[in-house]
């Protein structure tokens, strides 16, 4: 899904899944939709703990979380949140959705038309 940015920065660089998974082994960070607008809000107490545990590592996100973080800075529209959000989405590379092998072979338990998955741990 290619996402369309409304902001002035969009995502530092896009990677393959080949470097996507080089920079996860180098410590690189999988940034979720709700993290994202976390990270992209006012200061807070929960901000800089989401911060400090992250330390100095690369930020990435999927191609679904950027999009769905585009749609709820759309949604809300205001000029300071369209302003932090890009320069949030400044420091993010984009990465390709990558279903984990385990995901993948995850069977419907009852047929193609139910959501409910028969899922191994």
């Amino acid at each position: 899904m290619a996402v369309q940015f409304i902001f002035s920065n969009p995502p530092a660089e896009s990677l393959t899944e080949n470097e996507t998974l080089e920079r996860v082994r180098q410590g690189a960070i999988n940034i979720d939709t709700g993290t994202a607008r976390a990270l992209s809000g006012p200061a807070s107490p929960i901000q800089g703990e989401i911060l400090a545990a992250m330390g100095n590592n690369a930020r990435l996100m999927t191609q679904t979380a950027l999009g769905e973080f585009v749609v709820a800075v759309r949604r809300n529209g205001r000029p300071d949140v369209i302003a932090n959000a890009s320069a949030f989405l400044s420091t993010v590379s984009a990465i390709p959705d990558m279903p984990f092998i385990r995901v993948m072979n995850l069977l419907p338990e009852f047929g193609e038309e139910c959501f409910l998955v028969n899922v191994i741990t």
